[in-house]
């Protein structure tokens, strides 16, 4: 063979060794989360909180329970889970809302996040999974009513609980708050916001982090699964979200199952503040109340008919 073939060969693989191995370190960097802790404990905002862990996986996760338990009834609970880079606190705004209209909450730290430890590369499947593991958590309470449990997300939270209610089917009720519907052009977005390459780089990335999460694309998709969804949806969205367009509510309400969903486009909100939003306030209690006794009238219905 030819010295200038051999040459030629050798820089070609030594460039997609390069190529791999940039698409490998940005797949790594893509999936560590920056770790910040509470500034802020439900103490805060008046709520009298349990401090609590439950297992995911091999890790035992940091969360806090705030029950609402009126003598031996057990309570309605939403799970609220936070978004990338961010911790259970987060969320406290949406707890004293649902704890002032009677609901308990469930709050944590996902793997690699706030008082949680980590667990390697974070990705939405060890989201979902985490979000899974806390709902045997609040279902093995004796105050919590089971039967009556709902997600609520944000963000990177919000796509999770869409994943889990797609495939749990004790959830009653998901609120998805300014969730993405593709997780692929989420990172081709930010591919060009850094100014890196797309195309083949984007797929050997992709590929890395399907690797990680053993699952197909469509499998952590957002915009595919939450046409699985059997359960009352609620989708938020502010209107100057600027780090998820508020479009992505249009897409998720198209792809999921007209009769479930309940639209809120919160005029002037962005991606947190839609989280202390007064439309949002006014909304969320309400929405969980009709989806707990639509629950509760289907199964009524199911007894009579058995």
């Amino acid at each position: 063979m030819p010295t200038f073939v051999i040459w030629i060969l050798g820089l070609a693989a030594g460039t997609l060794a390069l190529f791999g191995g940039a698409a490998w370190g940005f797949a790594r960097l893509w999936a560590r989360p920056s770790r910040v802790f509470a500034r802020r404990t439900p103490d805060d905002v008046g709520l009298d909180a349990e401090s609590v862990t439950f297992k995911s996986g091999s890790k035992r996760l940091h969360a806090w329970f705030v029950s609402t338990r009126g003598g031996d009834n057990p309570s309605p609970t939403a799970i609220l889970v936070h978004g990338w880079s961010s911790e259970s606190s987060q969320m406290l705004p949406v707890a004293s809302v649902l704890c002032q209209a009677g609901f308990s909450v469930f709050a944590y730290d996902a793997r690699g996040h706030g008082s949680s430890p980590g667990d390697g590369p974070i990705t939405l499947r060890k989201f979902t999974d985490d979000i899974i593991a806390g709902l045997d958590y609040v279902a093995s309470r004796d105050d919590v009513d089971s039967f009556r449990v709902a997600l609520v997300g944000h963000s990177f939270g919000a796509a999770s609980v869409l994943l889990a209610a797609a495939e749990d089917p004790r959830i009653s009720a998901v609120v998805s708050l300014s969730a993405f519907s593709d997780p692929v052009e989420v990172t081709h977005r930010a591919l060009k916001a850094l100014h890196l390459p797309r195309g083949l780089f984007l797929k050997l990335a992709l590929t890395i982090l399907m690797r990680w999460m053993d699952c197909r694309p469509e499998a952590i998709t957002p915009g595919v699964q939450i046409g699985r969804i059997s359960v009352p949806i609620l989708l938020a969205h502010g209107s100057r979200d600027r780090r998820i367009p508020a479009s992505e509510l249009d897409r998720l309400a198209s792809a999921a199952n007209p009769p479930l969903v309940t639209r809120l486009l919160v005029d002037g909100s962005g991606h947190r503040s839609l989280l202390k939003s007064a439309e949002l306030a006014r909304v969320l209690p309400e929405f969980l109340k009709n989806a707990f006794e639509a629950r509760i009238r289907k199964s009524r219905r199911l007894t009579k008919v058995a």
